[in-house]
């Protein structure tokens, strides 16, 4: 009977590693082949006075879908660098004090009009804003697009992420 049970729990080991061991394969594959945006579509059981997701520096646009419309970024919070061994972490901000020194890299922006590693959000009615700290989109959307301000080419050195929060816009919001 012992034997039986050492022979049982070599087997787990073994297909355990196994998979695990697969999974390391097809995670280098998926990787390896990038994708510019990630789409999250987000579910709520009801609604939400606030709700925050994660935007990562190495992927371009992230896509999010939301069932109810949100006008306000409430919360900007995080840290993410656009050359991990080379630069240090920022926020939302970007490398403001670089850009307006003009200590930048020139082409390495996804767009002229922010800092490399500005969070840039696609805004319905005014396109892609800089937003540096919390204020309100144009109106209330159902679908909002950000990214980190660098060309999908040089995305691969990036590190971290950004939180960022959405609320509904209240009467007396800007």
């Amino acid at each position: 009977m012992k034997d039986w049970d050492l022979l049982g729990d070599s087997f787990v080991k073994l297909f355990s590693l196994g998979f695990l061991f697969a999974m390391g394969i097809i995670w280098s594959w998926v990787s390896f082949f990038r994708v510019d945006t990630v789409v999250v579509k987000v579910e709520m059981q009801e609604p939400l006075h606030q709700f925050c997701v994660n935007v990562d520096a190495l992927h371009g646009w992230h896509e999010f879908e939301f069932p109810q419309p949100y006008g306000h970024v409430t919360y900007l919070g995080g840290s993410w660098s656009v050359d991990a061994d080379v630069l240090f972490p920022v926020g939302p901000e970007g490398y403001e004090e670089l850009w307006e020194s003009g200590l930048e890299f020139p082409g390495l922006r996804f767009t002229d009009s922010a800092p490399t590693g500005a969070l840039l959000i696609e805004d319905q009615e005014r396109g892609i804003v800089w937003f540096q700290r919390p204020k309100c989109l144009a109106n209330s959307q159902h679908r909002v697009r950000m990214r980190i301000n660098e060309i999908d080419e040089d995305l691969f050195d990036n590190h971290g992420s950004l939180t960022v929060c959405f609320g509904k816009r209240s009467a007396h919001s800007h």
